[in-house]
């Protein structure tokens, strides 16, 4: 299992602080070390592998998926001007937290939105919680757009991308910590081989095809 890379900032004074604290006091330190492991599994990137489907376009997020519905894209990123698919997944703080490109294709946007920290598993944390939005040229001409939204604990989101990136396909491009929401939309309105409830695998869960 590999760690994220933004994750060893928090990891290894964490480690540090639990050898300290254990010379210090047994129990305290037994206590540092709970959360240090929980730091390390928190920042894990495991393998995951793409689901091999031509056309699919894959989970961004693992995580339940708790809304499906049709909504308009976020101002900044309002690439069209008519309700679109969205679908919606939220990442508890012991899901695996790193994001991923859905569809092979080009960044044509990004766009960075301050906002608040409501809990990402509720619906008005699309509109008003801070996000970090990714727009998605792939295919033909179609667009798509990854949002990574902050949540209640979570308080800093992290993108590697930027305008002009060629993507691929399950390529991990950010991390958001601790705890929070990401959203999908599309350019249209789609039937999803997903449903409200279910639990979405990073990369390996086909949202659609």
């Amino acid at each position: 299992m590999c760690i994220h890379k933004d994750g060893f900032k928090f990891i290894l004074p964490a480690i540090a602080v639990t050898i300290a604290a254990y010379y210090i006091n047994q129990t305290f330190g037994l206590i540092c070390g709970l959360i240090t492991v929980w730091m390390i599994y928190f920042f894990r990137n495991p393998k995951r592998y793409a689901t091999q489907i031509e056309g699919a376009i894959l989970a961004a997020a693992e995580g339940k998926i708790v809304s499906i519905t049709t909504s308009t894209l976020p101002s900044e990123i309002a690439f069209i001007d008519k309700p679109v698919t969205k679908i919606s997944t939220f990442l508890n703080i012991f899901d695996v937290h790193v994001n991923a490109i859905p569809v092979t294709g080009k960044v044509i946007d990004i766009q960075y939105h301050p906002g608040q920290f409501f809990n990402a598993s509720m619906d008005k944390a699309s509109d008003l919680n801070e996000r970090n939005s990714v727009v998605i040229e792939y295919g033909d001409g179609r667009k798509m757009a990854v949002v990574q939204i902050a949540g209640l604990i979570a308080r800093r989101i992290r993108c590697d991308l930027k305008v002009g990136d060629t993507v691929t396909q399950g390529q991990i491009f950010g991390i958001i910590r601790f705890g929070s929401r990401v959203d999908v939309y599309f350019d249209r309105e789609v039937t999803p081989l997903v449903v409200v409830g279910q639990k979405s695998r990073l990369i390996e869960t086909v949202l659609l095809h």
